[in-house]
Protein backbone atom coordinates (compact mmCIF):
# COMPACT_ATOMS: atom_id res chain seq x y z
CA UNK A 1 0.00 0.00 0.00
CA UNK A 2 2.96 2.31 0.44
CA UNK A 3 3.45 2.69 -3.32
CA UNK A 4 -0.29 3.21 -3.72
CA UNK A 5 -0.25 6.12 -1.26
CA UNK A 6 2.89 7.61 -2.80
CA UNK A 7 1.22 7.46 -6.21
CA UNK A 8 -1.89 9.16 -4.77
CA UNK A 9 0.25 11.94 -3.30
CA UNK A 10 2.13 12.46 -6.55
CA UNK A 11 -1.18 12.45 -8.39
CA UNK A 12 -2.37 15.36 -6.26
CA UNK A 13 0.88 17.27 -6.66
CA UNK A 14 1.17 16.94 -10.43
CA UNK A 15 -2.52 17.56 -11.00
CA UNK A 16 -2.25 20.86 -9.14
CA UNK A 17 0.95 21.78 -10.99
CA UNK A 18 -0.68 21.14 -14.35
CA UNK A 19 -3.58 23.39 -13.34
CA UNK A 20 -1.32 26.19 -12.08
CA UNK A 21 0.80 26.15 -15.22
CA UNK A 22 -2.34 27.06 -17.16
CA UNK A 23 -3.61 29.64 -14.66
CA UNK A 24 -0.46 31.40 -13.42
CA UNK A 25 1.41 33.30 -16.10
CA UNK A 26 4.69 33.52 -14.16
CA UNK A 27 5.09 29.73 -14.31
CA UNK A 28 4.86 29.43 -18.07
CA UNK A 29 8.41 30.65 -18.91
CA UNK A 30 9.87 27.94 -16.65
CA UNK A 31 7.83 25.06 -18.07
CA UNK A 32 8.82 23.83 -21.51
CA UNK A 33 6.33 22.14 -23.80
CA UNK A 34 8.04 18.77 -23.30
CA UNK A 35 7.93 19.10 -19.50
CA UNK A 36 4.30 20.16 -19.57
CA UNK A 37 3.33 17.20 -21.75
CA UNK A 38 5.28 14.91 -19.44
CA UNK A 39 3.36 16.23 -16.43
CA UNK A 40 0.02 15.66 -18.17
CA UNK A 41 0.98 12.17 -19.31
CA UNK A 42 2.38 11.23 -15.90
CA UNK A 43 -0.93 12.19 -14.29
CA UNK A 44 -2.73 9.56 -16.39
CA UNK A 45 -0.05 6.98 -15.55
CA UNK A 46 -0.55 7.62 -11.83
CA UNK A 47 -4.35 7.53 -12.16
CA UNK A 48 -4.18 4.21 -14.03
CA UNK A 49 -1.85 2.70 -11.44
CA UNK A 50 -4.02 3.80 -8.51
CA UNK A 51 -7.22 2.62 -10.20
CA UNK A 52 -5.69 -0.76 -11.04
CA UNK A 53 -5.23 -1.38 -7.30
CA UNK A 54 -8.52 0.20 -6.23
CA UNK A 55 -11.14 0.62 -8.93
CA UNK A 56 -13.32 2.63 -6.55
CA UNK A 57 -10.94 5.57 -7.02
CA UNK A 58 -11.77 5.85 -10.72
CA UNK A 59 -15.51 5.56 -10.05
CA UNK A 60 -15.37 8.26 -7.36
CA UNK A 61 -13.45 10.67 -9.59
CA UNK A 62 -15.75 10.07 -12.56
CA UNK A 63 -18.98 10.32 -10.56
CA UNK A 64 -17.84 13.31 -8.52
CA UNK A 65 -16.79 15.35 -11.53
CA UNK A 66 -19.96 14.38 -13.37
CA UNK A 67 -22.01 15.81 -10.50
CA UNK A 68 -19.90 18.98 -10.44
CA UNK A 69 -20.29 19.37 -14.19
CA UNK A 70 -24.07 18.99 -13.95
CA UNK A 71 -24.19 21.75 -11.34
CA UNK A 72 -21.63 24.07 -12.94
CA UNK A 73 -21.10 23.86 -16.70
CA UNK A 74 -17.82 25.76 -16.42
CA UNK A 75 -16.34 23.39 -13.85
CA UNK A 76 -14.51 21.39 -16.52
CA UNK A 77 -13.98 24.03 -19.18
CA UNK A 78 -10.50 22.76 -20.03
CA UNK A 79 -10.17 20.15 -22.83
CA UNK A 80 -7.47 18.36 -20.84
CA UNK A 81 -9.78 17.78 -17.88
CA UNK A 82 -12.62 16.73 -20.16
CA UNK A 83 -10.39 14.14 -21.83
CA UNK A 84 -9.27 13.06 -18.37
CA UNK A 85 -12.84 12.33 -17.36
CA UNK A 86 -13.37 10.30 -20.52
CA UNK A 87 -10.23 8.27 -19.81
CA UNK A 88 -11.40 7.77 -16.22
CA UNK A 89 -14.65 6.35 -17.58
CA UNK A 90 -12.72 3.84 -19.69
CA UNK A 91 -10.67 2.87 -16.63
CA UNK A 92 -13.90 2.12 -14.78
CA UNK A 93 -14.83 -0.32 -17.56
CA UNK A 94 -11.48 -1.99 -18.26
CA UNK A 95 -10.27 -2.29 -14.64
CA UNK A 96 -13.60 -3.19 -13.05
CA UNK A 97 -13.37 -5.80 -10.28
CA UNK A 98 -16.30 -7.20 -8.29
CA UNK A 99 -13.98 -8.06 -5.40
CA UNK A 100 -12.90 -4.45 -4.84
CA UNK A 101 -15.93 -2.53 -6.10
CA UNK A 102 -17.99 -1.04 -3.25
CA UNK A 103 -21.07 1.12 -3.75
CA UNK A 104 -20.99 2.18 -0.09
CA UNK A 105 -17.38 3.35 -0.34
CA UNK A 106 -18.11 5.24 -3.56
CA UNK A 107 -21.14 7.09 -2.17
CA UNK A 108 -19.45 7.96 1.14
CA UNK A 109 -16.23 9.19 -0.44
CA UNK A 110 -18.02 11.21 -3.12
CA UNK A 111 -19.80 13.04 -0.30
CA UNK A 112 -16.65 13.43 1.80
CA UNK A 113 -14.52 14.70 -1.07
CA UNK A 114 -16.63 16.48 -3.64
CA UNK A 115 -18.96 18.37 -1.30
CA UNK A 116 -15.94 20.19 0.22
CA UNK A 117 -14.50 20.55 -3.29
CA UNK A 118 -17.76 22.17 -4.46
CA UNK A 119 -17.74 24.55 -1.47
CA UNK A 120 -14.11 25.43 -2.22
CA UNK A 121 -15.00 26.07 -5.86
CA UNK A 122 -17.81 28.44 -4.86
CA UNK A 123 -15.90 30.26 -2.12
CA UNK A 124 -12.70 30.74 -4.10
CA UNK A 125 -13.53 31.02 -7.82
CA UNK A 126 -10.41 33.14 -8.43
CA UNK A 127 -7.14 31.56 -9.52
CA UNK A 128 -5.24 32.82 -6.49
CA UNK A 129 -5.77 35.19 -3.58
CA UNK A 130 -4.80 35.63 0.05
CA UNK A 131 -8.22 34.34 1.06
CA UNK A 132 -7.74 31.25 -1.07
CA UNK A 133 -4.30 30.57 0.42
CA UNK A 134 -5.79 30.59 3.92
CA UNK A 135 -8.68 28.39 2.80
CA UNK A 136 -6.36 25.85 1.19
CA UNK A 137 -4.14 25.89 4.29
CA UNK A 138 -7.17 24.95 6.40
CA UNK A 139 -8.01 22.18 3.94
CA UNK A 140 -4.44 20.92 4.27
CA UNK A 141 -4.79 20.81 8.08
CA UNK A 142 -8.11 18.96 7.82
CA UNK A 143 -6.55 16.37 5.50
CA UNK A 144 -3.60 15.83 7.85
CA UNK A 145 -5.90 15.52 10.87
CA UNK A 146 -8.09 13.07 8.95
CA UNK A 147 -5.06 10.89 8.20
CA UNK A 148 -4.01 10.91 11.87
CA UNK A 149 -7.55 10.12 12.95
CA UNK A 150 -7.82 7.18 10.54
CA UNK A 151 -4.51 5.85 11.84
CA UNK A 152 -6.02 5.41 15.31
CA UNK A 153 -9.62 4.80 14.24
CA UNK A 154 -9.56 2.92 10.91
CA UNK A 155 -12.72 3.17 8.80
CA UNK A 156 -13.10 0.60 6.05
CA UNK A 157 -15.35 2.81 3.93
CA UNK A 158 -12.87 5.72 3.79
CA UNK A 159 -10.41 5.46 0.90
CA UNK A 160 -7.04 6.71 2.16
CA UNK A 161 -5.76 7.43 -1.34
CA UNK A 162 -7.89 10.57 -1.37
CA UNK A 163 -6.47 11.69 1.97
CA UNK A 164 -2.92 11.54 0.59
CA UNK A 165 -4.14 13.18 -2.60
CA UNK A 166 -5.73 16.01 -0.61
CA UNK A 167 -2.65 16.59 1.53
CA UNK A 168 -0.31 16.92 -1.45
CA UNK A 169 -2.82 18.84 -3.59
CA UNK A 170 -3.56 21.50 -0.97
CA UNK A 171 0.08 21.80 0.11
CA UNK A 172 1.17 22.32 -3.51
CA UNK A 173 -1.64 24.83 -3.96
CA UNK A 174 -0.50 26.87 -0.96
CA UNK A 175 3.10 26.88 -2.23
CA UNK A 176 2.29 27.86 -5.80
CA UNK A 177 -0.13 30.63 -4.79
CA UNK A 178 2.34 32.00 -2.25
CA UNK A 179 4.82 32.67 -5.06
CA UNK A 180 2.38 35.16 -6.59
CA UNK A 181 2.51 37.57 -3.65
CA UNK A 182 5.27 39.77 -2.29
CA UNK A 183 6.67 39.35 1.20
CA UNK A 184 4.92 42.56 2.23
CA UNK A 185 1.54 41.22 1.12
CA UNK A 186 2.06 37.90 2.86
CA UNK A 187 3.28 39.59 6.04
CA UNK A 188 -0.06 41.39 6.34
CA UNK A 189 -1.87 38.10 6.87
CA UNK A 190 -2.81 37.77 10.51
CA UNK A 191 -1.86 34.17 11.05
CA UNK A 192 -2.07 34.36 14.85
CA UNK A 193 -5.80 33.71 15.08
CA UNK A 194 -5.63 30.98 12.46
CA UNK A 195 -2.79 29.26 14.31
CA UNK A 196 -4.73 29.47 17.58
CA UNK A 197 -7.73 27.82 15.92
CA UNK A 198 -5.51 25.08 14.46
CA UNK A 199 -3.80 24.59 17.82
CA UNK A 200 -7.19 24.24 19.51
CA UNK A 201 -8.31 21.61 16.99
CA UNK A 202 -5.07 19.68 17.39
CA UNK A 203 -5.36 19.90 21.17
CA UNK A 204 -8.86 18.45 21.18
CA UNK A 205 -7.84 15.67 18.82
CA UNK A 206 -4.75 14.64 20.76
CA UNK A 207 -6.60 14.85 24.06
CA UNK A 208 -9.22 12.39 22.85
CA UNK A 209 -6.57 10.18 21.25
CA UNK A 210 -4.49 10.13 24.43
CA UNK A 211 -7.52 9.07 26.46
CA UNK A 212 -8.21 6.26 24.00
CA UNK A 213 -4.60 5.05 24.14
CA UNK A 214 -4.58 5.05 27.94
CA UNK A 215 -7.84 3.09 27.92
CA UNK A 216 -6.27 0.43 25.69
CA UNK A 217 -3.20 0.28 27.92
CA UNK A 218 -5.34 -0.18 31.04
CA UNK A 219 -7.27 -3.00 29.38
CA UNK A 220 -4.06 -4.75 28.35
CA UNK A 221 -2.56 -4.38 31.82
CA UNK A 222 -5.68 -5.87 33.39
CA UNK A 223 -5.61 -8.81 30.98
CA UNK A 224 -1.93 -9.47 31.69
CA UNK A 225 -2.38 -9.25 35.46
CA UNK A 226 -5.37 -11.60 35.28
CA UNK A 227 -3.36 -14.17 33.34
CA UNK A 228 -0.53 -14.00 35.87
CA UNK A 229 -2.90 -14.61 38.78
CA UNK A 230 -4.40 -17.74 37.28
CA UNK A 231 -2.79 -20.78 38.96
CA UNK A 232 -2.78 -23.84 36.86
CA UNK A 233 -3.68 -26.77 39.13
CA UNK A 234 -1.57 -29.89 38.67
CA UNK A 235 -3.25 -32.73 36.93
CA UNK A 236 -4.64 -35.34 39.37
CA UNK A 237 -2.67 -38.55 39.68
CA UNK A 238 -4.15 -41.44 37.81
CA UNK A 239 -4.38 -44.65 39.82
CA UNK A 240 -3.63 -47.76 37.84
CA UNK A 241 -5.29 -51.02 38.74
CA UNK A 242 -3.90 -54.34 37.60
CA UNK A 243 -6.56 -56.90 36.84
CA UNK A 244 -5.54 -60.56 36.79
CA UNK A 245 -7.82 -62.78 34.78
CA UNK A 246 -7.66 -66.47 35.63
CA UNK A 247 -8.34 -68.97 32.92
CA UNK A 248 -11.25 -71.11 34.15
CA UNK A 249 -11.45 -73.42 31.15
CA UNK A 250 -11.17 -77.27 31.68
CA UNK A 251 -7.90 -77.32 29.78
CA UNK A 252 -6.28 -74.88 32.15
CA UNK A 253 -3.37 -76.31 34.09
CA UNK A 254 -3.91 -76.41 37.85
Amino acid sequence: MFRQYVAAGLFGTFLKLSDDVLDIETFKPFISDILFEFIKGFIFVLLTYISSNNINVAFIIALGHLLLQMEDKNCLNNPYFVSGMIITGFLCIFLFSYEIFSIKAIIVNVCLIFIPAYIDHKLFPEDFSIKKIIGRFYEFLVAVLSLIFLTFYPQNFVIKEFIYFGICYTFTSVLTMSTQFTKEQLSKINLTKYLHIGKGLLGLFYEETEKKIHTYIDILEKEVSTEEKIDVAPAPAVETTTVIIEDASPNATA
